[in-house]
C-alpha cells in the first residue's frame, strides 16, 4: 500500500494541457504571421497584374503627348487599374497612379506606355508586430509595380496623323 501511495504522488495527468499552453501561443503566433504574410504577397500579385493590365489598356490608344487620345489613354488606364484593385478587395483610394511619357523619335506611336503603381498596403493583422515594423511603418507597407508596353501602329486604335492631331 506504501507504494501505491507513493506513486500517486507524481501524478501527471495536467502535463499535456499544461505542455500545450506553452506551445499553442507561439504556433498561433506563427500561423498568423504567415497568414499575414501570404496576403501581402498577394497584394503584391495583384499589383503587378494590375499594372500589366493598366499597360495594355493604355497602348491600344494613341501614344501622341500632346493629343487627346494619350489624355484618354491615361484616364482609361487609371480607370481599368483601380477598378482591378477594387474587385481584387484593395482600396483604390490608397493608389498612386503614373505614366512614364513615351520616348522622342520620328515614330513615337513605336514607343512603349509605361504605368507605374504605388500601393500602400496595410496589413489587416500583425499579431507579432514585427512583420510591420520589418516591412514597413505602423504596419502600412508600401508596395509598388511598373510596367510597360509596346505602342505598335497596327494595334493602335486611333488613325495615324500627328501634325495638329
Amino acid at each position: 500500500m506504501f507504494r501505491v501511495s507513493r506513486l500517486r504522488l507524481r501524478d501527471d495527468t495536467g502535463q499535456a494541457a499544461l505542455e500545450f499552453a506553452i506551445v499553442a501561443p507561439v504556433l498561433l503566433l506563427i500561423t498568423f504571421s504567415a497568414i499575414s504574410l501570404s496576403l501581402l504577397i498577394l497584394a503584391r500579385y495583384n499589383l503587378d497584374k494590375t499594372a500589366r493590365e493598366a499597360a495594355r489598356v493604355g497602348a491600344e490608344i494613341s501614344i501622341y503627348p500632346e493629343c487627346a487620345a494619350y489624355i484618354q489613354a491615361v484616364e482609361r488606364a487609371e480607370s481599368k487599374a483601380r477598378r482591378i484593385l477594387e474587385e481584387r478587395g484593395l482600396d483604390p483610394d490608397r493608389l498612386t497612379f503614373s505614366v512614364t511619357s513615351p520616348g522622342s523619335g520620328s515614330y513615337p506611336r513605336d514607343g512603349f506606355f509605361a504605368v507605374r503603381l504605388e500601393y500602400n498596403y496595410e496589413m489587416p493583422f500583425d499579431p507579432s508586430g514585427l512583420l510591420g515594423f520589418a516591412l514597413g511603418n505602423d504596419g502600412v507597407v508600401p508596395l509598388s509595380s511598373e510596367h510597360s508596353f509596346a505602342i505598335q501602329a497596327f494595334k493602335a486604335r486611333w488613325p495615324i496623323h500627328h501634325p495638329g492631331c
